[in-house]
């Protein structure tokens, strides 16, 4: 889909996942939170049996692995050049975002514009919004969210809303 994604060499099999999933520093219930993990991730191949689409939130302190975890599979999923993404400071380069990428990692989110929970609860439920095509009065566009959503953070309060709490899954 995205031009600069690529197949990844795996080289001679192995269970990327779970060696994914160990790089975090998981506070304790480390197998609970590991398999979690390897399950969403698991889910990001099946996206038309999942009509709402649980965001992953990765909490933790600096230095506990969450952006390099996330990191690395975008790396396994879309190649070398697939990395972690800023948190968007406009509502329309969200959404132009949700709508090409399939994995969509969003680092260091530790504070939230009042417009964006809103349309992380649309994105989540693969919501469509309109919208009016520039340099036109009257020519409307229509864009459909598709994206997985993965997000860091420091804050644990960042996604308190009951209905966007409803499809967050945290792991600490």
């Amino acid at each position: 889909d995205f031009p600069s994604w690529q197949p990844y060499d795996l080289g001679s099999g192995g269970d990327y996942l779970n060696e994914l999933a160990q790089i975090l520093h998981w506070k304790n219930e480390p197998d609970l939170y590991s398999w979690v993990f390897q399950v969403w991730a698991q889910t990001l191949f099946f996206t038309e049996l999942c009509p709402t689409r649980p965001i992953i939130v990765i909490l933790g302190e600096k230095g506990s692995g969450k952006s390099m975890a996330l990191r690395l599979l975008m790396k396994l999923l879309f190649g070398q050049f697939a990395d972690v993404s800023g948190v968007p400071e406009k509502p329309d380069a969200l959404s132009v975002a949700a709508h090409y990428y399939h994995l969509y990692v969003m680092d260091n989110m530790d504070s939230l514009e009042p417009w964006m929970r809103d349309k992380l609860a649309r994105i989540s439920t693969g919501a469509t919004d309109e919208y009016r095509k520039l340099f036109t009065s009257k020519e409307m566009g229509i864009i459909r969210y598709r994206t997985w959503l993965a997000i860091t953070a420091r804050t644990p309060d960042t996604l308190r809303r009951d209905d966007l709490a409803d499809r967050v899954i945290i792991l600490p």
